[in-house]
């Protein structure tokens, strides 16, 4: 919703980057920005101010620290994507990486490295392939970022 190129927010910065200064380009970024993270913490409040009235309801009689109880529910609901999150944060700079190492590696053009590799290490190199296997990698890679980020 905010990073495809048919969003109206996209389309808004574009427009003030086009038709305002530099100061107008920045506030359209953090504006797009903030509303992108705004539906992320009303659900945040929306998830804790359900577990509050759970908590009130009843469960008092079953334990002593209700309201403690359900609030370390959602917690550690919230605790339990963060292993995602960092996985999904952390792949596309990995392949964007990857990819940029072996361009500015120029490994392919040394003369005689494949027979090197072969010979040193068994290893037979098909130089185009990695090319496109390390493209497409960085590819979802970029999905992946873009699917971390809020709505």
């Amino acid at each position: 919703m905010f990073t495809s190129t048919t969003s109206g927010h996209v389309k808004e910065v574009v427009t003030s980057t086009r038709e305002g200064g530099a100061s107008l380009n920045i506030l359209s970024g953090l504006i797009a920005g903030n509303f992108s993270a705004f539906w992320l913490g009303l659900s945040i409040v929306t998830l804790m101010g359900t577990a509050y009235l759970v908590s009130t309801a009843g469960l008092g009689a079953l334990m002593v620290a209700a309201p403690v109880f359900a609030f370390g529910l959602v917690a550690f609901g919230f605790l339990g994507m963060g292993p995602v999150t960092i996985a999904v944060d952390s792949y596309g700079p990995v392949t964007d990486n990857a990819q940029s190492v072996f361009e500015l590696s120029v490994i392919e053009q040394i003369p005689g490295i494949k027979e090197t590799l072969r010979r040193d290490y068994a290893i037979d190199v098909d130089f185009a392939k990695a090319k496109d296997l390390l493209e497409e990698n960085d590819g979802a890679g970029n999905t992946f970022k873009a699917t971390a980020k809020p709505c």
